[in-house]
């Protein structure tokens, strides 16, 4: 099959366990004589093809520069820089994608489409496609589950304003809009199928494990021997953040080297700011341990994954102690190698390992049950800690080889084209106004009226040229004080809004007021980002009155 792969993260740009999930996905399809195509992102403002390995590798113009600071001059419109800031900086590659996956579904003859849930991506193509957009006839999109924004939020503690809302909502919306719903483990599905906002039926959520890609050849290596390793290193992969359970690790590890053990901790990742408190996780963790401990701590920052695989290989203990992942491929990579494998008995770990046979688990959270398993490991013969990593390598062979894996996807890939939702069947629709409203009307707005959509409007420009980028209507987006342009509702709905004048419109005094008082009845609304109309902004007077009154 021809299967289209979206990911913000590719080589040479990597970041988390997603870009890792998408290149080792596309080489296990590769390898297994199928054509992956990797929609990803561009450094220089242009599209352009490479070939990698008999996988094609597609990039779409992003941002510019590596700060994040806005979308690339090259799509830098008022349009992408209105979603930058409303929603969050992956929405330009989102918008992006939104303009190029039709053809690139043609050029490519692509039979399947995947899009990771983190970020969205897939929002703007499955928002235009339930609104009547062109979109190829039987050709599937899926979403893979590997870490929504919500699911982190929680675990992080962390505090969610209107951008991060406006994130989660989309996110959910891409779930209960595709045509199929993916993720690697049980515990994620159950998460989805649990969470009310993410509206994933029970058992819609397929469960198949990641596949190892080019860690499969090192993984039949390791499952017939291991060689001997440094037994008094830790090493730890992973963001330095909340919900990666730094807070069992080390001061487990403070524990240890307290009463004498003789080992260091390495910790690969890059040390970010809790939200509990404003300051560095890694670095406020550490600086509370004694001196002694603090002294046998590396922290490594964010490195290249070569130099990660490198220290895998000279490191016999490997910590995974997330109180709650997905399916981390820091514990695949470390069973891939034939390290021992410390890790909290949740999520994907506990659906990889087995205690005591391919690694060992502790009670997440628990920072005394983190020291004792810490301790076992490092008191581990050479032949017991081998016999460990060939029984780890094994297991991860088992559940994640590449032709079981990619058989698997395909199946759920086959499943996802024959149940391709169908556009809804488009309603009759009336145009509604403000009754200051002087531009011309946008009457694409109408061809948005479909069964389940009782009314839409699109984004708004101001008198100085930015625009308002608004999501799905929700109650919050509509009581927000901002002008939301002309509306079309469906004419059973309008006809209790009053006659419509000569030109067929009916002409209100907010249109803001009336999508609020529709959502309140029951309505459900959509959002048409094409539709940009002019809204005059407040006046100098009123933006001044209400300054003072936020005071």
């Amino acid at each position: 099959m021809n299967i289209g792969l979206i990911t913000r993260e590719y080589p040479p740009f990597f970041g988390g366990g997603i870009g890792t999930y998408a290149r080792q996905f596309a080489r296990a399809l590769a390898g297994c004589g199928h054509r992956p195509v990797v929609i990803t992102v561009s450094d220089d403002g242009r599209e352009r093809r490479q070939d990698e390995r008999g996988v094609t590798v597609v990039r779409l113009p992003f941002l510019k520069g590596s700060d994040w600071s806005g979308p690339h001059p090259a799509i830098a419109t008022p349009e992408a820089t209105a979603a930058f800031r409303t929603f969050h900086p992956v929405s330009v590659l989102a918008m992006e994608l939104a303009k190029a996956l039709p053809r690139l579904i043609d050029e490519f003859e692509l039979e399947a489409v995947e899009a990771p849930d983190t970020g969205a991506l897939a929002w703007f193509v499955l928002n235009e496609r339930r609104i009547g957009g062109t979109w190829p006839r039987g050709v599937p999109l899926a979403v893979v589950v590997h870490s929504p924004s919500r699911w982190v939020a929680d675990l992080n503690g962390e505090r969610t304003g209107p951008a991060s809302e406006h994130l989660m909502a989309m996110e959910a919306e891409c779930a209960g809009w595709c045509d199929g719903l993916v993720t690697p483990s049980a515990g994620m599905a159950g998460w989805a199928e649990a969470t009310p906002c993410w509206d994933a039926a029970r058992g819609s959520v397929a469960v198949v494990p990641y596949a190892l890609g080019d860690l499969e050849p090192r993984a039949r290596e390791s499952a017939t021997g291991t060689p001997a390793r440094d037994g008094s290193r830790l090493l730890f992969v992973g963001r330095l953040e909340p919900r990666k359970g730094l807070e069992t690790l080390i001061p487990a590890f403070g524990r240890l080297v307290d009463t004498g053990a003789d080992l260091h901790l390495d910790l690969c990742g890059q040390d970010m700011v809790d939200p509990r408190t404003g300051k560095r996780l890694g670095g406020s963790l550490i600086g509370a341990l004694g001196p002694a401990a603090q002294e046998r701590v590396s922290r490594l920052g964010r490195i290249a994954p070569e130099r990660v695989a490198h220290l895998r290989g000279g490191t016999r203990i490997a910590v995974v102690p997330s109180p709650n992942d997905n399916y981390p491929f820091s514990c695949i990579e470390a069973m891939c190698e034939g390290q021992v494998v410390v890790a909290a008995d949740a999520g994907g770990m506990r659906e990889m390992i087995r205690h005591g046979v391919d690694g060992l688990l502790f009670a997440p959270g628990d920072v005394g049950a983190c020291t004792e398993a810490l301790r076992t490991a490092h008191r581990m013969s050479e032949a017991e800690a081998a016999c460990m990593g060939r029984s780890a390598a094994w297991r991860i062979l088992n559940l994640c080889g590449n032709e079981r894996v990619v058989e698997e996807r395909l199946r759920h890939y086959r499943a996802a084209a024959s149940a391709v939702r169908p556009v809804a069947s488009p309603r009759p629709g009336v145009m509604v106004v403000d009754a200051r409203y002087k531009d011309p009307l946008p009457t694409l707005l109408l061809g948005a009226i479909r069964d389940g959509i009782g009314f839409a409007h699109g984004w708004t420009r101001d008198d100085h040229g930015r625009v308002t980028a608004f999501a799905t209507p929700r109650g919050g987006t509509v009581r927000n004080g901002r002008a939301i342009g002309p509306l079309a509702v469906e004419a059973s709905l309008a006809a209790a809004l009053g006659p419509a004048g000569r030109d067929g419109v009916v002409r209100v005094a907010d249109t803001r007021q009336l999508a609020a008082e529709l959502l309140a009845a029951g309505a459900r609304g959509t959002v048409v980002p094409a539709v940009v109309s002019r809204v005059p902004g407040p006046s100098a007077g009123a933006r001044l009155w209400r300054r003072l009154m936020r005071r």
